[in-house]
């Protein structure tokens, strides 16, 4: 559940609930390559990408591509589909 409120405790604000249209919902991928994805390289790859993050919201000029890389740390973790 920590995972999914990152970008909440890195900008304190709310981030927006997934809208689904018309009923549709958007295909995740197989709980098998997203687990693998987590241990395997999701771990790092969101550090590095937190890492960058934090670069740029150190200038004023990169925070709101920071913010928006802290939005999707999440999905970098583990994958998931919005």
């Amino acid at each position: 559940m920590i995972l999914n409120k990152i970008p909440y405790l890195l900008a304190l604000r709310q981030t927006e609930p997934a809208i689904s249209y018309y009923g549709v919902k958007t295909a995740q991928h197989n709980l098998l390559i997203r687990a693998l994805w987590f241990f395997l390289i999701g771990g790092w790859a969101t550090i590095g990408w937190l890492f960058i993050g934090y670069a740029l919201a150190c200038t004023i000029i990169g925070m709101p591509l920071a913010f928006w890389m802290f939005d999707k740390a999440p999905v970098i973790l583990t994958l998931r589909k919005s």
